[in-house]
C-alpha cells in the first residue's frame, strides 16, 4: 500500500475519487432527506384525513355501535402502516389506537393494539396535540408513535396514532439500496478514474523510459507520439524540438572540433617553427622577425577559434545579441563609404541604393561584421571592371539588404554549400568562414541568408531581417 500511495496515479486519482465520494454521498443524503421528507409528510397527511374521517362520523352521533366503527377504522390504519406481516420484536414494539379525550382530559372511548404501557405514554403525551400531526419516541422502541387529533363537540376530540412501520422500513429500504447504490458508482468510479490517470502515465512512463535510455553517442532518438493533442503530447513535441537543438548543437560542436583540429594543425606548426627559429636565431632582428610571424600566427588563429565559435552559437540559437533600433541603410552607407576606396583600387565599382530608412531590432556589431564579410568578398573575388551594389528596402512585413554583384557568381560545386561552414572556393585563402558568420549573424535576429546566381551571371547575397 506504502508503494502504491508514493505513485503520482495515487496523488492524482486520490483526490479526484475524493472528491467524487464526498459529492455523490452529499447527493444522496440530500435525495434520501427530501424523499424521507416527502414519505413522512404523505404519512402524516393521511393520517389527518383518517383523524378528521372518523370526527366527522362522531360528530354525527354516538349510537351503540361506535366501538365497532372505531374498531374498523383502527384495523384499516393497521392494515396502512404494516404492509408486510409484523415479526415478533416488531409486535413488541408497536401500537395503533384510537381515543375520544374527554373535557377531563381522560378517554371516554378507546380501541388499541399493541403495547398498553406504550399507550398510557402516548395518551398522557397526546393531550396538547389535538389538531395537528406529532411524533412521540417511546424509550427502548426502534420507531416512534405518529399520533395525530381532530376536535369533537363539547370540547372533546379524538387522537388517533400509529407506529408508521410501512414508512419507516420503506425509508430503511430506500437508505440501504442507496448506500449499496453509492459504494458500487463509488467503486466504479475509482477503478475508472485510476485506470484512466494510470493510461496517460502510461504515457509518461514510454517518455521517461525513452529517455533514459538515450546517450551522448545516440542523440537521434526521440520521445515517443500518438498523435494525440493534448498536454502530454504537447510536452513531447516541446522535448522533441529541444532534443533536436541539442543534436545539432552537439554535432556542430563535433563539426567545429573537427574543423578546428584541422585547421589548426597547420598554423600551430608555423607558430613551433616561427618560435624554434626565434629560440635558436644568434641575431636579434632574425629572432625578432620570427616572434612577429608567430604572434600573426597567434591573431589569426584566435579570429578563427571566435568565428568558429559564434558559428556554432548562432546556429544552435545560443549567440547573445545586445539588441537596439538600427537603420539598415544608414549602416550600409557607412559601409560602403569604408570599403569604397579599397575596391576601386582593385577596379571594382562600388554603390549604395539606399532611398529611405530601413529600421529593424538588432546589434549593430554583429550587422557590420556580416556586412563587412560581404564586402571583403566582393573586394577580394570581383574582377576589373565588375561592379557591386548594396541595397536595403523593405518588402511586407521584412527588411532586407542584400549584395548584388556582376562578378564570375559562385562555382557551381559550392553554390548550394556557400553558407556553411570551410566552404572554400578555388583559390580562395580565407578560412571558409565568411559567409557562415553572415548566415550566423542572420539567423541571430531571427533572419535568414540567401543565395541567387541569376543566369546572366553575377550573384545576390540576401539577408532578410523582420523589420522593426
Amino acid at each position: 500500500m506504502m508503494r502504491i500511495r508514493r505513485t503520482a496515479a495515487w496523488r492524482l486519482a486520490s483526490p479526484v475519487i475524493l472528491v467524487f465520494a464526498l459529492g455523490s454521498s452529499v447527493l444522496m443524503a440530500v435525495m434520501y432527506w427530501l424523499l424521507a421528507a416527502n414519505v413522512r409528510s404523505r404519512g402524516d397527511r393521511w393520517l389527518e384525513a383518517e383523524v378528521r374521517g372518523v370526527a366527522e362520523i362522531l360528530a354525527k352521533g354516538r349510537g351503540a355501535h361506535v366501538k365497532e366503527e372505531l374498531a374498523a377504522e383502527l384495523r384499516e390504519l393497521r392494515n396502512h402502516e404494516t404492509l408486510t406481516p409484523l415479526a415478533t420484536e416488531d409486535r413488541q414494539q408497536s401500537l395503533f389506537f384510537l381515543a375520544v379525550i374527554g373535557n377531563s382530559g381522560e378517554p371516554s372511548a378507546q380501541v388499541a393494539t399493541g403495547n398498553r404501557d406504550a399507550l398510557s405514554l402516548v395518551l398522557s403525551k397526546a393531550a396538547g396535540i389535538p389538531g395537528r400531526v406529532a411524533w412521540i419516541d417511546i424509550p427502548g422502541w426502534e420507531y416512534p408513535v405518529r399520533i395525530a387529533g381532530a376536535a369533537l363537540p363539547k370540547g372533546e376530540h379524538v387522537i388517533a396514532g400509529a407506529t408508521p412501520f410501512a414508512d419507516m422500513e420503506l425509508l430503511e429500504d430506500v437508505r440501504d439500496l442507496a448506500t449499496q447504490g453509492w459504494l458500487a458508482v463509488l467503486l466504479v468510479g475509482a477503478v475508472v478514474s485510476w485506470v484512466a490517470v494510470g493510461r496517460v502515465l502510461a504515457r509518461v512512463d514510454r517518455m521517461a523510459a525513452a529517455a533514459a535510455g538515450m546517450t551522448m553517442g545516440g542523440l537521434e532518438a526521440r520521445l515517443p507520439l500518438e498523435g494525440r493533442d493534448d498536454e502530454i503530447e504537447r510536452m513531447a513535441l516541446a522535448l522533441n524540438g529541444l532534443l533536436g537543438r541539442i543534436e545539432s548543437g552537439v554535432h556542430q560542436l563535433q563539426a567545429v572540433a573537427d574543423a578546428m583540429a584541422h585547421d589548426l594543425r597547420s598554423p600551430l606548426t608555423t607558430i613551433r617553427a616561427g618560435l624554434e627559429i626565434a629560440r635558436g636565431a644568434e641575431d636579434r632582428e632574425a629572432a625578432n622577425e620570427a616572434l612577429e610571424r608567430a604572434m600573426a600566427e597567434v591573431d589569426r588563429l584566435t579570429g578563427l577559434v571566435e568565428s568558429s565559435l559564434d558559428v556554432a552559437e548562432a546556429e544552435a540559437g545560443a549567440l547573445r545579441t545586445r539588441r537596439e533600433t538600427t537603420d539598415l541603410a544608414d549602416l550600409a552607407a557607412q559601409l560602403v563609404e569604408l570599403y569604397r576606396p579599397l575596391a576601386e583600387e582593385r577596379g571594382v565599382t562600388l554603390m549604395l541604393q539606399a532611398p529611405a530608412p530601413v529600421e529593424i531590432q538588432a546589434d549593430p556589431s554583429l550587422l557590420r561584421r556580416a556586412l563587412a564579410n560581404l564586402l571583403d568578398n566582393v573586394a577580394s573575388h570581383l574582377r576589373t571592371g565588375d561592379r557591386a551594389v548594396v541595397r536595403t528596402f523593405r518588402d511586407r512585413q521584412s527588411a532586407i539588404l542584400e549584395v548584388v554583384d556582376t562578378g564570375p557568381g559562385f562555382p557551381e560545386e559550392i553554390g548550394g554549400c556557400a553558407f556553411e561552414r570551410l566552404t572554400k572556393g578555388p583559390g580562395s585563402r580565407g578560412r571558409g568562414l565568411g559567409l557562415a558568420i553572415v548566415r550566423a549573424v542572420a539567423l541571430a535576429h531571427g533572419g535568414r541568408a540567401e543565395l541567387e546566381q541569376p543566369p546572366g551571371g553575377g550573384s545576390v547575397v540576401r539577408l532578410v531581417f523582420p523589420a522593426a
